[in-house]
């Protein structure tokens, strides 16, 4: 509840953020629908994978546009919504790793593979939808998926950290004789 709360916050700020700048908002996007029947469809875990890569790629978003502004407002806004994230994404790879420290390493692997195939995907979407507004701030194609891959490399070193911890516990106790 408290993660929706929050995102709803979010998604006020921004609708701001749009209206300050001269846009228009809109009640409906095929890619919110999609997104939402996708992640809805394959279970819990897969819901939070999706939703922890619209964390990823938005702080890539949300720092480009922080980097290539020059608007207090909106460097605030930024600022806000990127100490969230991260404490989102800091949060998912917690709760990741302790998920990943249960799994065989093929296993590990394979789940890593589909969450990069998601995350590409996703990261290819949102430049579709996003890219008006980051060429507008002076940030390319290029830019946006370097950064995005970047905080993708980020998220997947933490979530093995995390996962590596949680083995540590799991090694068995020597027994003395």
């Amino acid at each position: 509840e408290l993660f929706v709360a929050e995102e709803g916050e979010h998604a006020r700020l921004l609708k701001c953020l749009v209206l300050r700048f001269g846009g228009r908002t809109i009640q409906r996007h095929w890619t919110h629908t999609l997104f939402r029947l996708v992640r809805r469809a394959l279970g819990f875990k897969f819901e939070i994978q999706l939703l922890l890569i619209a964390e990823v790629v938005g702080t890539a978003y949300y720092r480009l546009l922080q980097l290539r502004t020059r608007d207090c407002v909106l460097d605030d806004t930024c600022r806000l919504l990127l100490a969230d994230e991260k404490k989102h994404i800091e949060f998912h790879a917690d709760w990741l790793g302790d998920f990943h420290a249960r799994l065989l390493p093929l296993e590990r692997a394979a789940w890593r593979s589909q969450f990069q195939v998601l995350f590409a995907v996703a990261l290819r979407v949102a430049w579709f939808d996003h890219r008006t507004g980051l060429k507008v701030a002076g940030a390319d194609r290029r830019e946006f998926f370097l950064e995005a891959r970047r905080e993708c490399i980020r998220f997947l070193c933490l979530l093995e950290r995390n996962a590596e911890q949680q083995l540590k516990q799991f090694a068995p106790v020597a027994v003395a004789t």
